[in-house]
């Protein structure tokens, strides 16, 4: 046994306890027993995953551009409540879901691959558990995609709460049916008419989806007209439009032909009561069809004629007559049954000014 021991070039007198430590601790340059195997390393003892591709050092891997870049699966069944989902239950196409791809599932609920769980076990025996993928939420849910074409996304397939972005849409820009006019052609006639033909005109507002005329169905235009011939109308008749929208909301409105009597005045100066005849009526000059003697009238008497104002008894037989601010200057003339232009005989009461030579002169008939 040597009497030294040499530590790097410097000896010492070997000592017993430098014995005891000879098997414990290396010098600078020592090396433990392992040494040749460190020294000649070519691979990693276990080797390890990088973005799914197994390394241990003997050799460079290739990361596939697929492997990168995120891809969208799909499933036809609900996976919200899910943690791990099978890979059966995924149209893969053959490519092997990895960490960061994203499932749709078949209520476009949207969720992210946050691990891939192979198979562990032998298929058919006991203890086989099937390869799975565990999936969490997607930042934020419900974002649609279609399975045939992602492109193909909708409003109406575009889920929001417990409705769809469409709908939710419709509601906003809803604008219930509406009837904005209803009109005939004719409207007012004399009593004593008979109306053979008349045309109808409406305009409607919203989206309707039924109109009808009189119950007979007629286009969903928001325009529309529609014609009557041969007609023989002698009274008060009434014209009914309806129309429904998608909602069922429904509106109807009413045009009406009405037969209405006509009050008439001008100036004359008859020799008497008799000469005041359906003649002499038509022949005053100015009408128009009224409910009531009320109203205001003009006219220009001179060279000896006087005011006349005509109108059907039913009226009443006590108007008032202002000119200038005064009442009076009226009487009741006559009344007889008057044949107006239409062949209708009618009770008429006439009534006169008490004088002639008024000039131009405004009446207010209250």
């Amino acid at each position: 046994m040597a009497k030294y021991v040499n530590y790097d070039g410097l000896k010492h007198f070997k000592s017993k306890q430098d014995e005891a430590n000879a098997a414990k601790f290396l010098g600078i340059h020592g090396k433990a027993e392992t040494a040749a195997a460190s020294d000649t390393a070519t691979k990693l003892a276990a080797a390890v995953k990088i973005n799914g591709i197994a390394f241990d050092g003997s050799a460079d891997i290739t990361i596939p551009t697929d492997s990168a870049s995120p891809t969208i699966f799909f499933s036809d069944k609900d996976i919200l409540s899910q943690t791990n989902v099978g890979l059966t239950d995924i149209d893969t196409n053959g490519v092997t879901p990895k960490v960061g791809d994203t499932i749709i599932d078949s209520k476009h609920d949207r969720y992210f691959i946050t691990a891939v769980n192979p198979a562990s076990g032998t298929e058919g025996q006991d203890g086989y558990v099937p390869a799975t993928v565990t999936v969490g939420d997607a930042v934020g849910t419900n974002n649609i995609a279609t399975k045939d074409d992602i492109s193909s996304i909708t409003a109406s397939t575009i889920k929001y709460g417990d409705s769809t972005v469409a709908a939710i849409l419709d509601d906003l820009t809803y604008v219930p049916v509406s009837i904005k006019s209803f009109t005939n052609r004719v409207n007012t006639v004399e009593v004593g008419s008979t109306v053979t033909d008349v045309t109808f005109n409406w305009s409607l507002g919203g989206k309707p989806t039924e109109v009808k005329f009189n119950d007979t169905a007629q286009a969903t235009d928001t325009t529309g007209t529609t014609s009557l011939t041969k007609q023989t109308i002698k009274t008060n008749t009434s014209f009914t439009l309806t129309a429904k929208d998608a909602r069922n909301k429904s509106v109807s409105s009413q045009t009406w032909i009405v037969f209405k009597n006509k009050k008439y005045w001008g100036v004359g100066k008859p020799a008497n009561a008799d000469a005041v005849d359906s003649a002499f009526i038509l022949g005053l000059g100015n009408s128009y069809f009224a409910d009531n003697y009320r109203g205001d009238f003009s006219v220009n008497a001179t060279d000896g004629n006087y005011i006349f104002f005509a109108v059907p008894k039913s009226f009443g037989d006590s108007p008032s007559f202002f000119v200038g601010g005064f009442e009076g200057g009226f009487t009741l003339y006559k009344t007889f049954d008057f044949t107006n232009a239409s062949g209708a005989t009618v009770s008429y009461n006439v009534f006169k000014s008490t004088n002639p030579d008024l000039g131009q002169t405004t009446v207010t008939v209250k």
